[in-house]
């Protein structure tokens, strides 16, 4: 006989592929969510309001690298990216008072999907941005650089990057930068909700196989 709490996975991750329908629906995916704990094995802690919570959506990271001067520039990147899907890192806000700041850089630029350097003339001169570019750059991540004033040229081991001139059109950057975040993180969430789909369809396999 196939475990209910199989198909409630399977169900769960059909609705973070294909998030629409009717209010009942994702009320019933709520009801179930609760009921997966445990199911064909599979031990958690706690599983709670599972369709709310960004880190089982495995939402799409960015770590913000920036000079503390331009820390409002950071600031208004982190709405965008927060408007667009993603998670964003910004040291700032998003370390962890009392925690080790290199420590806590370095993981976050490891967890992260993509680098999103703010480079300005106050970066250059930063003792943390370039460091951070390094790490990114020597983890194999995807770094896009936001050039904020004209004139200026990337560091050499990422000179060959393709730069988004924030500087020019602002406006019409930062519209391109959130499309283009937003597709990313929709992306990335059909990618996990493929793979939960695999998880859950090898789980109804076992348990019907058993039965």
């Amino acid at each position: 006989m196939v475990s209910n709490s199989a198909m409630y996975l399977v169900q769960f991750a059909e609705l973070q592929y294909n998030p629409v329908g009717s209010d009942e629906h994702h009320a019933d995916m709520q009801q179930n969510s609760h009921r997966l704990s445990g199911c064909a094995g599979l031990h958690t802690t706690s599983w709670p309001r599972l369709w709310e919570r960004r880190e089982f959506k495995m939402a799409y990271r960015v770590f913000v690298s920036y000079s503390t001067r331009d820390l409002d520039r950071a600031t208004q990147l982190q709405d965008l990216i927060t408007r667009a899907g993603g998670a964003p890192y910004v040291a700032e806000y998003s370390t962890t008072p009392g925690a080790a700041l290199p420590a806590a850089l370095l993981r976050a630029i490891k967890d992260c999907d993509l680098f999103l350097l703010l480079w300005s003339t106050d970066a250059r001169h930063s003792d943390w941005v370039p460091q951070e570019i390094g790490v990114a750059k020597g983890a194999g991540k995807s770094i896009m650089p936001v050039v904020l004033h004209s004139g200026l040229t990337l560091p050499g081991f990422i000179n060959d990057l393709k730069y988004l001139p924030l500087y020019k059109n602002p406006s019409g950057a930062l519209a391109w930068l959130q499309e283009h975040l937003f597709a990313q993180a929709r992306k990335k969430e059909q990618t996990e909700a493929l793979v939960l789909l695999g998880v859950g369809a090898a789980i109804l396999l076992v348990l019907s196989q058993k039965g």
